[in-house]
């Protein structure tokens, strides 16, 4: 894919280019997309080695990280250089980045997708809940765990055990005056307890 990873600045030079690229009787030479993110010049990229993701270095002390298929980038930018990053590479197994800089320094990126994701899971503690996912995933794909290690729901499970105890509350308030009406509420609180105990046993009390 031919990019340019920063910003095009609006003056005569730029125009004239942009000119000849639309005048370009080659237009295998026609640059496919423009990625902009960069607040100064792109000076190095390259491309991991599965072909998906492309790394840039600016003269920002900056390194974008870029999804090649939808061209947008990655999470934030990489910080840490104190100036220009005029090199960046992608190791063989396309997990780590190197990038060099005018500051006289070669920095290491973990850019595994996967090693995020521990990272992640290590940060929040939990995975999503079935309402969190809901309203960031969507109905369409059913709740799963992104965190395989880690219970499946635990702020539902919390939520569950505290409706199930105001059912359990209301119960105990009605046995005189409304036997039945109080035993449904029960059986209601007996299968949230049972819910929550499937989504995260350990924040289960009181039932």
């Amino acid at each position: 894919m031919a990019a340019q990873a920063f910003k095009i600045k609006d003056n005569d030079v730029s125009r004239s280019n942009l000119l000849r690229v639309l005048q370009a009787k080659d237009h295998k030479k026609v640059p496919k997309a423009f990625l902009y993110g960069h607040s100064r010049g792109g000076v190095g990229i390259a491309i991991s080695p599965d072909g998906k993701t492309l790394a840039s270095g600016s003269l920002d002390n900056t390194v974008h990280l870029w999804d090649v298929e939808s061209r947008k980038t990655l999470g934030e930018p990489l910080t840490g250089h104190t100036k220009s990053v005029y090199s960046v590479a992608f190791s063989a197994d396309g997990k780590t980045l190197a990038s060099s800089s005018m500051d006289n320094t070669v920095r290491l990126w973990d850019v595994n997708p996967n090693s995020w994701k521990k990272q992640l899971c290590a940060i929040a503690n939990r995975n999503l809940s079935h309402k969190e996912w809901q309203k960031y995933i969507g109905e369409d794909r059913p709740h799963e765990k992104t965190c395989p290690d880690l219970p499946t729901d635990t702020l539902g499970a919390i939520e569950l055990t505290q409706e199930a105890l105001e059912l359990v509350t209301e119960a105990k308030e009605l046995e005189e005056e409304n036997p039945e009406e109080a035993k449904a509420k029960l059986a209601q609180a007996k299968a949230k307890f049972a819910q929550a105990r499937e989504w995260d046993a350990n924040v289960v009390y009181g039932d």
